[in-house]
């Protein structure tokens, strides 16, 4: 009877152990963001963007910024963004999402899914230290920007932290060589010091065209 129970108790684990590893892999960035990756490399076959541009790296704010080209004419913008993607999964493709590109300037906007899924501020600054030394080892000189979270009316509960990973960017920036810390938080409140849900679209969480024009304006001094 104790050798039954054992052995279905052994069975139990085995189960559990499988299960657990079926989820943990299907949540790799591979997995989730792999066929986004593949896509950018299947369009630079067709026309590969000329080299030392400005590189968009980012979750959805940019990636739905289809006509981002249009907003600032005479740049060389390469819109690299994948939508639903955190700080974590940039760092994972770094290789694949930069290097192709040889970027002058990169202009950075994540953090914002990262907070939404529970990861810390400081957790994800230490992510992006660790791309911007990357980075910078790879190609140097290239200038960085980063980009403030902006504010959400679908997020406005999260914004503390929201504001908190704002001033560390904003440290990190001050304190760093060729590093640029654009605001777009404050320019997209009202003054009720809350964001205008006229420039979103009906999710309340990504911009519309005219919220791009208050983002296209906020970023415009910074793309030499």
């Amino acid at each position: 009877m104790k050798y039954i129970q054992l052995k279905s108790l052994v069975l139990c684990l085995v189960f559990w152990n499988v299960l657990v590893f079926t989820a943990l892999s299907q949540n790799t960035p591979e997995v989730q963001w792999g066929k986004s990756i593949a896509g950018f490399a299947k369009q630079d076959s067709v026309s590969m963007p000329q080299k030392d541009g400005i590189l968009l790296l980012g979750s959805s704010s940019f990636t739905i910024w289809k006509d981002i080209q249009d907003y600032f004419p005479g740049r060389n913008i390469i819109n690299r963004g994948f939508g639903g993607s955190q700080m974590s999964d940039v760092l994972y493709f770094k290789d694949r999402l930069i290097l192709p590109y040889h970027p002058k300037h990169l202009v950075i906007y994540e953090g914002e899914n990262d907070i939404a899924s529970g990861e810390k501020p400081d957790s994800i600054l230490s992510e992006l230290i660790q791309l911007v030394t990357w980075t910078r080892h790879q190609i140097p000189g290239i200038r960085i920007s980063l980009i403030s979270m902006k504010p959400s009316p679908s997020r406005w509960k999260i914004r503390a932290h929201m504001l908190e990973m704002n001033t560390l960017l904003k440290q990190f920036a001050s304190q760093s060589e060729n590093i640029d810390f654009i605001n777009i938080w404050d320019v997209l409140l009202g003054p009720d010091g809350k964001p205008i849900k006229e420039n979103y679209l009906q999710d309340s969480l990504h911009l519309n065209a005219n919220g791009y024009k208050i983002w296209q304006k906020a970023m415009n001094p910074f793309l030499k």
